[in-house]
């Protein structure tokens, strides 16, 4: 199965730029390109941060630009949204007993899980004890394994960001390490897309449809650009062997290279590959 995630849109009313950012025309062309490559994605998820300041006309505007995707979409909030406005527009979301942002749905390669990280007034990510109790009970339901999605990364990337990440991490890794069906985590909030293993669990990060940050680690003087332009999306292949994520920088893909220069057809490539049995 194919899924397809945006993340940190920052979404502000109409008229309006954040940062000096038109954040509404990067989503559009990012939605165009995933709509126009991968409809059949089995569901988009936006992963947090999707409006910059939460207000209620921010989401109104946000309504707008995805109800005509093809696809079932799973919205996530995180430190930059407002709990009670997103639930004021988006009155058909799933949220749980408790009033949280979160839900999971079950498909044929497993349970995929999306968690609420917001806290009013932080920057940082939490996970309260009722939320760390949905998804125990979450996971122990997840009998083909689980995928678990946060805006906040439980993990450390080596950046700034660190010190704003999931503050509950080490609660979390227990409920997880519990279960052990845990097969990727996938977060959001870092601006950045990177990859890696947390307690032994595949994780990743989805780069930001607004602006992304460059490499530079937090220890380490240099002059890499704290924040830079690429939009990204990200393509994920799921099945029982493997996880793969494909960063997907849509704004760059125009800047081709003519095939010409290669020598070479990808269609006899495939059909090679696929006369040795390495490609179904």
């Amino acid at each position: 199965m194919k899924f397809v995630a945006v993340s940190d849109l920052h979404i502000v009313p109409k008229g309006k730029a954040s940062r000096g950012i038109d954040t509404a025309a990067r989503l559009r062309k990012g939605l165009a390109e995933l709509v126009a490559n991968h409809g059949d994605a089995a569901f988009c998820v936006m992963a947090g941060d999707l409006c910059d300041h939460g207000e209620i006309g921010a989401y109104e505007y946000l309504q707008e630009m995805i109800a005509d995707l093809p696809m079932p979409v799973h919205l996530m909030i995180g430190n930059h949204d407002d709990r009670v406005n997103f639930k004021t527009v988006f009155t058909e979301r799933t949220v749980d007993g408790d009033g949280f942002v979160q839900s999971w749905t079950d498909l044929p390669d497993g349970r995929f899980i999306f968690m609420d990280t917001y806290e009013k007034g932080r920057s940082d990510g939490r996970l309260c004890e009722r939320r760390l109790a949905w998804l125990d009970g979450a996971l122990a339901g997840a009998a083909d394994g689980a995928f678990v999605f946060l805006h906040h990364p439980p993990f450390r990337l080596g950046t700034f960001i660190d010190a704003l990440r999931l503050v509950e991490h080490r609660a979390l890794a227990e409920v997880m390490l519990k279960h052990g069906n845990v097969r990727h985590i996938f977060a959001g909030h870092t601006h950045r897309p990177c990859s890696g293993a947390w307690h032994g669990i595949p994780c990743a990060t989805f780069g930001a449809t607004t602006y992304n940050g460059g490499l530079h680690l937090a220890d380490r003087p240099g002059n890499t650009p704290r924040y830079y332009t690429p939009g990204y999306s990200a393509v994920v292949l799921v099945d029982n062997e493997q996880v793969v994520l494909h960063p997907n920088d849509f704004l760059s893909n125009n800047l081709q290279i003519d095939a010409i220069n290669f020598g070479f057809s990808e269609q006899a490539v495939i059909a090679t590959a696929r006369q040795r049995g390495l490609m179904a």
